[in-house]
């Protein structure tokens, strides 16, 4: 049975219907920056509440604000944060554990509204702790006991669906699985009384009647990633009562092989920055998303910009130059034929297989770039990877050439380009996470990424940041193309509902919501 509140079976699901009915210590805002929500403060090095010892272990403090209570009235205290810990730490509770929970020591309650955490190694993004991101504050008062009767159906609870009790703007009053969520305003929120005393979250899967449903009225804003960008343009050219916001989501980029590239001038990277300059970024945009995105310079998200900004000047930037394509390409020995084709000093034609997954828009991409590959000398094999052989890894690992994928745009999850995570026979073609898909191994620059992931000063964080996207840009590690779109439908006569951005949900401010 799927339960969409549990943090374990729902972490990229229903973050809008989290954030309504829940609340963190903190939250992340539509900038990308974090804000205190049931906490005083986010830890800081600068506020003494994130303390980083000689030993390079670490303390955090956080302390709930006055008035924090669970929907049912009772206190929010500093007991509910060590029953999470002892949760996410719990080894037969495997579903919840993180890298947060396996870098703690302990949890201690100082009294009923601060909690101190000791860590036994750095963990860069502590300040995320009690959030919908690992695992949001869990009621003591109600879960321990099912918890000790049995921990095998901890996570099958009715307490994830229509018992939840949380302590979020607002609160379940009736759930009808398949259907819809009914929830009415929480009289005691923290933050105040929410503006608009009843939601209905409905779960339509069928774009075609959740386009009709806006249409009608009967939907005034879609949720999460409910709506691609063709339908959604569609809704909009016919709905004069509501609008479209677009935000840029994850990146679209192409990935070359590293380990044994065939053709073996794939891992030079004069080739590949040939190869990135011959595609028209800024067309592919145009013709495909109907010009409602922007070109991707790097795989990190512009729309984040407590991460972006302070770095944009380390990306090194590659611009539409086909002929420049051309000369380089002539520069590393090879020449073209008559019929335009590049070959080799042996007349070996010069030619590469180029994969993506079936999944929106990706094929058209694949055709797109192949054609423009095509038109400067270099010989194409596009490829869709057939459903069936999605999962196959050997398969998967070893691309001859290039692949395309989606990344994730954020710098914090910078593990996936590791040597340690490439896929290799040693490790079954899986990794640690098995994300490096490249497979590129370059010790100097492993030793950058596990620099950063123990830096804590923000100033340091930034000039490893951007050395780190500098190396990768530079490499061209991989070609980043655009960024996928995520559009928003939002009613006319709703204030204070923004599109998602790449950290938070649209639900970050419910409380706040309001109607004409």
């Amino acid at each position: 049975m799927y339960q969409p509140l549990n943090p374990a079976a729902s972490r990229g699901g229903s973050e809008s219907l989290q954030d309504l009915v829940h609340a963190g210590l903190s939250i992340v805002d539509n900038q990308g920056g974090l804000r205190p929500q049931l906490a005083e403060a986010v830890p800081s090095l600068e506020n003494g509440l994130w303390k980083v010892l000689p030993n390079g272990r670490m303390e955090t403090t956080w302390m709930i604000r006055d008035g924090a209570r669970w929907q049912d009235g009772k206190p929010f205290t500093a007991e509910d944060l060590v029953f999470t810990i002892r949760v996410g730490q719990d080894p037969e509770l495997a579903e919840f554990d993180s890298l947060a929970y396996r870098s703690l020591d302990r949890a201690e309650a100082i009294d009923a509204k601060t909690v101190k955490l000791t860590w036994n190694r750095t963990y860069i993004d502590a300040d995320s702790m009690f959030t919908r991101g690992l695992i949001p504050p869990l009621p003591r008062h109600i879960l321990e006991g099912p918890l000790a009767d049995s921990k095998a159906g901890f996570n099958q609870l009715a307490y994830w669906g229509e018992e939840f009790v949380g302590a979020g703007p607002y609160r379940i009053r009736e759930w009808v699985r398949g259907s819809h969520v009914t929830l009415v305003a929480t009289n005691d929120y923290l933050h105040g009384r929410p503006k608009i005393e009843q939601i209905e979250v409905r779960f339509v899967s069928d774009l075609n009647a959740l386009a009709a449903n806006v249409l009608a009225g009967e939907i005034e804003v879609t949720l999460g990633k409910s709506l691609s960008l063709e339908p959604a343009l569609a809704v909009q050219a016919r709905w004069t009562s509501g609008r479209m916001e677009v935000t840029p989501a994850n990146p679209i980029q192409i990935h070359p092989q590293f380990l044994n590239p065939d053709p073996a001038i794939v891992g030079d990277v004069r080739f590949r920055r040939a190869l990135y300059q011959a595609i028209d970024r800024q067309e592919l945009i145009d013709a495909l998303l109907a010009g409602q995105s922007v070109v991707a310079h790097s795989w990190l998200s512009p729309i984040d910009p407590p991460q972006y900004k302070p770095i944009e000047a380390s990306i090194v930037r590659y611009t539409y130059d086909p002929q420049s394509s051309v000369r380089a390409i002539e520069g590393l020995g090879y020449t073209r034929g008559p019929e335009g084709q590049f070959r080799d000093a042996s007349g070996q034609e010069l030619a590469l297989e180029y994969r993506t997954v079936a999944a929106d828009i990706n094929e058209k991409i694949l055709l797109s770039v192949s054609h423009g590959w095509r038109g400067i000398g270099v010989g194409v094999d596009p490829i869709i990877v057939p459903p069936q052989r999605l999962t196959e890894m050997p398969y998967r690992a070893i691309f001859p050439a290039l692949e395309m994928t989606r990344g994730s745009g954020d710098l914090g999850t910078l593990g996936w380009i590791h040597s340690k995570a490439a896929r290799t026979a040693e490790n079954n073609y899986r990794g640690s996470g098995g994300t490096n898909y490249p497979r590129y191994m370059n010790p100097e620059f492993d030793a950058l990424i596990d620099a950063f992931s123990i830096a804590i000063p923000l100033d340091e964080r930034i000039r490893l940041g951007g050395q780190i996207v500098h190396h990768m840009t530079d490499q061209l590690i991989e070609m980043p193309l655009f960024y996928d779109t995520e559009p928003t439908l939002i009613r006319n006569n709703l204030k204070n509902i923004t599109a998602r951005q790449l950290r938070s949900s649209h639900a970050w401010n419910g409380h706040e919501w309001d109607k004409d």
